[in-house]
């Protein structure tokens, strides 16, 4: 059961790689705009607009610093992302960037990963809840809650091709957990007999997207997520009076 969605105008169709745009051309005059090769590990570029060279760092880690330049709430919604411009946003040299990610879905996906590993966990966790409901509920809760607070994560969940083994590991047992957790409730009467696990995906869209229109700061956007679900699940759940 795939619980993601793309909720976001610019965001990529579902089934649909993310075209995240070329990055690697040569600004600038010089004619033949081709690919640049990234600086040696010695090399300091120059900064923009003179004042000579700028220190960098020797090492610095491999996710930070571009989570940190994409804002801390993963990808951009809007142009499409570039590494030159994390690069930028995170004052490391390009040449960092592209030693770290071979291509911005490389970048993406990594900024996804955390977000991926706390959903898979807790999918996992699930699984040994004996109450099928309040274990389905919890799982859609934090998908819920993942889609509205980490925007990298619907484009990375969407894309038929992944980058990175990690993603497709992650994903994988995103979608058994949560399968089988939405027949542990069909099974123990508690969720409606005809709800399949292909039509949680347009419904957990529907939650996304409302959100997106309704705005406000990121905290009121997780509460109204949470309160659209519970709207959801009241119409989803079968008590015993239902049956």
């Amino acid at each position: 059961m795939r619980l993601t969605c793309i909720h976001d105008a610019d965001a990529t169709p579902q089934g649909r790689r993310p075209q995240l745009g070329p990055d690697r051309r040569r600004r600038g005059g010089g004619g033949g705009g081709g690919r640049r090769p990234p600086p040696p590990a010695t090399e300091t570029p120059p900064r923009r607009g003179g004042g000579g060279p700028g220190p960098r760092p020797a090492h610095p880690p491999a996710n930070a610093p571009p989570r940190a330049a994409l804002g801390g709430a993963g990808a951009p919604r809007g142009p499409p992302l570039q590494l030159n411009d994390v690069a930028r946003r995170a004052g490391i040299g390009v040449g960092t960037v592209y030693r770290h990610f071979a291509s911005p879905e490389a970048l993406l996906e990594t900024v996804a990963t955390p977000c991926l590993e706390a959903l898979a966990a807790h999918g996992e966790q699930a699984l040994a809840d004996p109450d099928p409901w309040r274990a389905l509920e919890g799982l859609l809760t934090r998908t819920v809650e993942a889609q509205v607070g980490d925007a990298s994560l619907a484009p990375v969940t969407a894309a038929a091709e992944d980058v990175l083994p990690r993603t497709t590991e992650l994903k994988s047992l995103l979608w058994s957990s949560g399968t089988t957790l939405l027949d542990r409730a069909r099974a123990a009467g508690t969720v409606r007999p005809d709800l399949a696990a292909a039509d949680m995906v347009p419904l957990m869209c529907g939650i996304a997207y409302a959100v997106q229109v309704h705005g406000g700061g990121p905290a009121e956007r997780i509460d109204t997520a949470r309160r659209y679900l519970a709207t959801l699940l009241g119409g989803l759940r079968v008590t015993p009076s239902d049956a």
